[in-house]
């Protein structure tokens, strides 16, 4: 995550660190109580025991709640790259929903999504590097991508 802005877990709940020791390992979006959505490599890391999931905090190591992993599954059409590498995974304590802590908003199946003739932004928040071959900040960090 390449930009100087901090982000603040109230603007974002639906974000999760999923962390070994306090350190960040990489981040999910909660989809359900149970479910946390998140790359396949992503999930394969949640194999160490040491790993959790923090909830409802934009920082790696303090706030929010910890949640320990039950386990995952992989999509099954994951090409070994980048095309649908997603996996779901299960934490073992719901999440508790609330101002910090909330599953993110999904259109409904077959729903389509209007587009513009205009750039459209995204807004993609984690806890990476805030500049390019700098150091990681341990604040979840907003970017604005263009498409």
């Amino acid at each position: 995550m390449s930009s100087g802005k901090l982000a603040k877990v109230s603007d974002h709940p639906y974000q999760v660190l999923i962390a070994n020791n306090k350190a960040g390992v990489c981040a999910g979006v909660i989809v359900t109580p149970h479910y946390v959505i998140a790359t396949i490599n992503c999930a394969r890391s949640t194999q160490d025991p040491r790993v959790i999931i923090r909830s409802g905090s934009s920082y790696w190591g303090r706030g929010g709640s910890q949640h320990k992993i039950e386990g995952f599954i992989e999509h099954e059409q994951w090409d070994g790259l980048f095309d649908n590498n997603l996996a779901m995974i299960r934490v073992k304590q719901p999440f508790r929903y609330g101002k910090f802590c909330k599953p993110a908003a999904f259109p409904d199946q077959g729903e389509e999504i209007q587009s513009s003739n205009f750039t459209t932004v995204v807004n993609v928040t984690g806890w990476g590097l805030v500049h390019a071959n700098g150091q990681l900040r341990g604040k979840l960090t907003p970017v604005n991508q263009y498409r």
